[in-house]
């Protein structure tokens, strides 16, 4: 299942010429990750606090990542070391530094998600505490792309405001007010969509694994106008996509094994299938 621990990995790529030390990277990458998880695991418990009724078909568990990140120097082949990594199996989130440009490739529907480290020239602890606005604001923005990714890596799509939007960042959730009053042009507090929020909480990572999570039980046919879909574990959530972006999605509370989608094929390219084990299957063209 998903909900196996997600692996943690510094990329130092061989254009790296920052002077940081590996050890205020790595500590930053820890205060990013214990961030996140304590931000995605509070929003799913408000989610389900405010919608009672899908408590009792979760199985919750908490976020889970590998403690220790494993290193990975003098990188000259990003793209074969992400495909060895994807090799290994499970999930995985890269921090990079160095000059990769990777904004024309998606890892994250692989297993991996991969998030770009910002400059940093002193301590995280450091900067938080008395760092230049300009300082403050780059690790607002690193934060940010982490939770941005990881909640791709999670199951998350684009959404039109908060984090999943595409000018996502973290800025207030970093620091807030610097020395009691409000730091210049800090954007308002991020949030996660109620979309993301849903899937996070129906999904397999942050539920155990209670059934057959490696057999596919979805089967459908497509129409110009329909969508049929019939599984045999019981249908929790179908979320429907168009490019990287929700078009809708719809919770049953009965867990149906079969139900018929009213859309247009040109409306969607992509639909996902939650079942009552939180195992996802893909319905395509």
């Amino acid at each position: 299942m998903s909900s196996d621990v997600i692996h943690v990995h510094l990329v130092l790529t061989a254009e790296n010429q920052l002077d940081t030390p590996e050890s205020l990277l790595t500590d930053f990458i820890n205060f990013t990750v214990n961030l996140v998880c304590d931000f995605i695991q509070k929003t799913v418990e408000d989610f389900i606090h405010c919608h009672q009724h899908i408590r009792s078909y979760l199985t919750p568990q908490r976020l889970r990542f590998d403690e220790s990140v494993t290193i990975h120097r003098g990188v000259t082949d990003f793209s074969g070391l992400l495909a060895n990594i994807r090799a290994d199996g499970g999930h995985h989130v890269c921090f990079l530094s160095g000059g990769v440009d990777t904004t024309a490739i998606s890892f994250f529907e692989h297993g991996i998600a991969v998030v770009a480290l910002p400059k940093l020239n002193r301590h995280y602890k450091e900067l938080l505490s008395c760092g230049s606005v300009d300082e403050l604001r780059s690790i607002g923005l690193g934060v940010g792309a982490a939770l941005h990714e990881i909640g791709h890596l999670l199951g998350a799509f684009h959404f039109a405001q908060g984090i999943m939007s595409e000018h996502s960042n973290a800025i207030s959730l970093c620091y807030g007010d610097k020395d009691g009053s409000a730091v210049e042009a800090v954007e308002p507090i991020p949030f996660f969509d109620n979309f993301s929020a849903c899937l996070f909480a129906c999904g397999p990572f942050l539920n155990c694994g209670n059934g057959p999570s490696q057999s596919l039980s979805v089967r459908y046919k497509i129409s110009k106008d329909t969508v049929y879909i019939k599984c045999a574990h019981g249908i929790l959530l179908i979320v429907i996509v168009k490019g990287t972006t929700y078009h809708d999605l719809k919770l049953y509370n009965d867990l149906p094994v079969e139900v018929t989608l009213r859309i247009r094929e040109e409306c969607w390219d992509l639909i996902q299938v939650y079942n009552a084990f939180h195992c996802v299957e893909n319905v395509s063209k």
